[in-house]
């Protein structure tokens, strides 16, 4: 998977949670028109499922900046460790 796919996975994962939150927003919104007295409360359903989204955006970003896709080949992005361009002294 290219760096633009990776990157596309992320921006649709931020917009369907950005859906998901106007809907729930929009809704308590309509409800509190209709009834001016009416106290918004979100549901522990509502919740969830922005948290889910929020944990696959966070999947998609650990992808995007942990693997990497070279020649067809996908390997883990590890650090490696620095050389050491100097000597112990004796």
């Amino acid at each position: 998977m290219k760096a633009k796919a990776r990157n596309a996975c992320v921006e649709k994962a931020i917009e369907l949670k950005d859906q998901a939150v106007s809907e729930i927003v929009e809704r308590e919104l309509a409800k509190q028109e209709k009834d001016p007295k009416y106290e918004t409360c979100y549901t522990l359903k509502d919740l969830n499922i922005v948290k889910d989204h929020l944990k696959q955006i966070e999947h998609h970003t650990w992808i995007r900046d942990n693997i990497l896709t070279d020649n067809g080949q996908s390997f883990f992005n590890i650090p490696q460790r620095p050389k050491r361009d100097w000597q112990v002294p004796n």
